[in-house]
């Protein structure tokens, strides 16, 4: 039996002064996977179950004073919106963005496809659904190579704002000139722009149009939006030290930061980690999130610069206004093998929430913990001095938890709650 476990924390954005869990969302269904995927915007939650009603998948929304103020109540189901069957993976990727929603279907039985949805009222029962406006298929983008395989895992991740929507496809191949098998899965992001409520094709971008692509990159792999800025992950990206000898090292990962003119998307910037530190596997690129000036990058392979842990994780904090740099790396406050801390990142504002999803859990008084991988998060603030510190520790202290629950499989924010599931 497979439950959601939904954490809120609130908290205020001037002077954190309390961080105290509020409200716990529990859905008993077998075999769902209910809570893979989470997004929060205002009085709306939405969260995917991608394997249900025979592995096609769902996403269920809820309003946080449905049925009573701050009850979290269902205001609607979302099933995918064509027919579905057996690994079509419907809610592996969601993005919720005011009253329209994303949803990604990278394993299509009828072609691989991503989904808009749009909150809508009646004005007799005053209740709210959410309705299909837009099916976004790869289709749509100007054929680049017949050759290429019909399997690009278009919509593994997505993003949404109230202009773009972001669509990444990890597996798709991409073009070098007269070698158009040269990229095979580098990967490409498509794009369709919000054109007075209409949602019209804009751009497929791969990196090839402005950087080399190689073999098996995964542009794509994770996508965010804010204002008309996309910063898509690319999970095997190689890094080149950029002083002699200009040595290389492989799949490293990635994340592009690109803006849009004259009808297509344009590089602004690679970003990396620091040549020294990177290393095979680091899974740079894994998640992103951007807000506002600030980017966030998640990599839950790395080892922090060949320390003798393996795997437990970094996240990588850039600013950019006339320039973009490396403001910041946060390592895992308690390394442990295998825990893949910065597998999920978000940022609000100065705030930034890092998930630690195979985190051990510690008793209050420093006792070992009795259960394993049942995961935690962490929040970080910018504070007076212009540092990050890390503000509070997340986990469900007061909810029982089980081995391999994976609290902090996925996180967000908002303006006023964290959410972690």
């Amino acid at each position: 039996m497979n439950k959601i476990t939904i954490l809120f924390v609130l908290f205020n954005l001037i002077e954190i002064i309390y961080c105290l869990p509020t409200h716990k969302i529990e859905h008993n269904i077998a075999g769902t996977n209910l809570g893979y995927r989470v997004e929060l915007d205002g009085d709306i939650l939405a969260t995917s179950k991608y394997v249900h009603d025979t592995v096609a998948g769902g996403v269920m929304i809820y309003n946080r004073n449905l049925g009573g103020e701050n009850n979290w109540g269902e205001e609607d189901y979302v099933y995918s919106p064509v027919s579905a069957g057996p690994g079509d993976y419907f809610g592996v990727s969601i993005d919720l963005y005011e009253d329209l929603l994303i949803v990604g279907r990278p394993g299509g039985t009828t072609n691989e496809k991503a989904f808009i949805f749009r909150r809508q009222q009646d004005p007799n029962t005053l209740e709210y659904s959410w309705e299909l406006i837009k099916t976004l298929d790869p289709a749509e983008a100007p054929e680049i190579d017949e050759t290429e395989d019909d399997n690009i895992t278009f919509g593994w991740s997505v993003a949404i704002n109230d202009k773009w929507a972001v669509v990444g496809a990890p597996l798709d191949d991409s073009e070098n000139g007269s070698q158009p098998l040269v990229g095979t899965d580098a990967g490409a992001i498509y794009t369709w722009k919000n054109i007075d409520g209409v949602w019209t094709f804009y751009d497929k971008w791969t990196a090839y149009v402005d950087e080399e692509a190689e073999f098996q990159d995964k542009l794509g792999w994770s996508v965010d939006v804010w204002g008309n800025r996309i910063i898509a992950g690319a999970l095997y990206a190689d890094i080149k030290d950029p002083d002699p000898p200009f040595q290389v090292k492989t799949n490293t990962g990635a994340a592009y930061l690109l803006y849009p003119f004259d009808g297509v998307w344009h590089l602004r910037k690679k970003l990396q980690a620091p040549f020294e530190d990177a290393d095979l596997n680091d899974h740079f690129g894994n998640d992103v999130a951007i807000w506002g000036s600030r980017i966030i990058v998640g990599a839950p392979k790395h080892t922090g610069g060949g320390g003798s842990m393996s795997h437990y994780g970094a996240a990588f904090s850039y600013f950019h206004s006339l320039g973009i740099e490396l403001e910041h790396v946060f390592y895992d406050p308690d390394p442990q093998q295998s825990s893949n801390f910065g597998a999920r990142v978000d940022v609000f504002r100065t705030a930034l929430l890092i998930s630690n999803e195979g985190q051990r859990r510690y008793y209050p008084d420093g006792s070992p913990p009795a259960d394993y991988q049942v995961g935690i998060a962490y929040h970080y603030g910018v504070c007076t001095d212009a540092k990050f510190r890390l503000l509070h520790t997340l986990w469900p202290e007061n909810h029982v938890v089980e081995y391999g629950d994976n609290f902090a499989c996925d996180v967000a924010m908002d303006g006023h709650y964290y959410m972690c599931i």
